[in-house]
């Protein structure tokens, strides 16, 4: 039996679940201090809005695509210098809930960000067992700013699956302190 189109059958809660999960815990390059001149701003404080995660994927064949959306946190609980660590949660209106950790995080003196996370127990097989795809590239470290009290970053990922063919998976959290 065929597997489901992974881009269009799975539900959104699911599917924003699975492909989250997929990427945690990827090898990758990890943050690293900055030496760059000027003053490390303060970004310690709990980033939320109602719409804190949005996941777009698109299928590269047709540019057909799915958004989701879901609500959550990111909490910056320990900083030294530029670098810094927290948690993160999802939750509702997805079905299910959704935390971990966000670790070699890295702000540089202009309020630029990059951060990994991870997911106790997952890995990045959980997407391509659940759906076949093989997740190519991308998909380990958040890329954005916090600039006054905002905090918007993206993290890209591109994923071969066996009846979408090429699918561009784009996770943004966007919220405020």
């Amino acid at each position: 039996m065929p597997r489901p189109a992974v881009l269009f059958r799975l539900t959104g809660s699911a599917l924003a679940l699975v492909l989250l999960l997929a990427f945690a815990g990827c090898e990758g390059d990890s943050a690293t201090p900055t030496a760059a001149g000027g003053e490390i701003p303060d970004v310690a404080g709990t980033y939320s809005s109602p719409t804190f995660w949005k996941l777009r994927l698109t299928r590269a064949s047709d540019g057909t695509f799915v958004t989701f959306e879901c609500s959550g946190r990111i909490s910056i609980e320990s900083q030294d210098g530029p670098l810094f660590s927290g948690t993160f949660r999802i939750t509702r209106p997805c079905d299910a809930t959704a935390q971990g950790s966000i670790r070699d995080g890295n702000v540089t003196s202009d309020g630029s960000v990059t951060f990994g996370y991870e997911v106790p127990g997952q890995s990045v097989t959980t997407l391509e067992e659940v759906s076949g795809c093989d997740v190519t590239s991308g998909g380990d470290t958040f890329r954005g700013s916090i600039v006054g009290g905002e905090l918007a970053a993206t993290l890209e990922a591109i994923a071969e699956c066996p009846d979408e063919g090429r699918v561009e998976a784009r996770l943004e959290v966007r919220g405020s302190r």
